[in-house]
């Protein structure tokens, strides 16, 4: 593959521009974790989707120039609040931004993945630096991402302290109709209670202002699990302003589906939303009463 032809190009150049991406401060999952635990903040999280939105959005391109994404298309309004929110500076909230731990070491990565994140940081150091506040410290965005492409000595044990964000908690998830966080494993077993809102699957900033609305006319969990692609990063930071526990908690349940089964490869999972396999977007209803019970809203 042509990354692997280039693995010792992006290398090396990663290694380069060190001294550039020293200047961020940016938390390691666990840390990540740890913060989020002890002062139950919300979380926005911009991986490169986000990001590449954000730079689209700036350098004032059209809605045809854009790679359109299977889940989210190139929409302004989004794009103008993911770039507002990642550059806002509002400290009277409870709220963190996180952004790429590979920017500042890929240690924990191994194979493909590892030359993924340093060729997404030669590629855009720069852009970072116009972006990304100094001396400010954020979250790592791969703090739900604990499987495919990293080292796997300690995931059963990170599993394990992450799950301590939802202990006890009366939770609603928030996410796109096929999703299906937590339906048919243990992901979730240790909160309080759960329930659901179910949003488009695809394309959910189209019904923005809805769920957001239905959220604060009924704000009565304790936190709000969001997994809506870029819609998830801007719903989290409005939630918060409003004084709610929201975390854009992304691709956990699939990380987590990825390492039960113990596979070495992004595979499509039985009826569950997955994006990055051509054969995950394939999906059938389920009858599974359990979860069928805990939706309280479709929109």
């Amino acid at each position: 593959m042509w990354r692997i032809a280039y693995a010792p190009i992006y290398m090396f150049r990663y290694w380069k521009c060190r001294e550039k991406r020293r200047q961020f401060l940016i938390l390691n999952s666990r840390d990540t974790v740890n913060h989020i635990r002890r002062y139950r903040c919300s979380v926005s999280r911009y991986g490169d989707g986000e990001l590449a939105m954000v730079y689209h959005y700036l350098a004032k391109g059209s809605v045809s120039d854009f790679y359109i994404q299977a889940f989210q298309q190139y929409e302004e309004r989004l794009a103008k609040r993911l770039y507002e929110i990642l550059i806002s500076e509002n400290e009277n909230i409870n709220h963190k931004i996180a952004i790429p731990y590979g920017i500042v070491s890929v240690d924990d990565y191994v194979g493909l993945e590892k030359i993924f994140w340093q060729r997404f940081v030669v590629l855009d150091i720069d852009r970072f630096s116009q972006l990304f506040r100094r001396k400010v410290s954020y979250l790592n965005s791969c703090f739900t991402r604990f499987y495919m492409g990293h080292r796997k000595s300690d995931v059963q044990k990170y599993i394990k302290f992450m799950k301590e964000i939802w202990d006890k908690q009366n939770i609603c998830i928030v996410e796109g109709t096929n999703s299906r966080l937590g339906v048919g494993n243990d992901l979730f077993e240790n909160a309080k209670s759960i329930s659901r809102i179910l949003c488009p699957p695809t394309n959910a900033f189209s019904k923005y202002d809805d769920i957001l609305a239905s959220i604060k006319q009924n704000p009565k969990f304790d936190l709000y699990l969001i997994a809506l692609g870029h819609t998830a990063t801007v719903l989290s930071y409005d939630l918060a302003k409003i004084g709610l526990w929201a975390i854009d908690i992304g691709h956990v349940d699939i990380e987590y589906e990825w390492f039960r089964l113990k596979v070495k490869k992004k595979v499509a999972i039985s009826n569950k939303y997955v994006n990055e396999v051509p054969d995950g977007r394939r999906l059938t209803e389920i009858s599974n009463q359990k979860y069928l019970s805990q939706i309280i809203l479709r929109l």
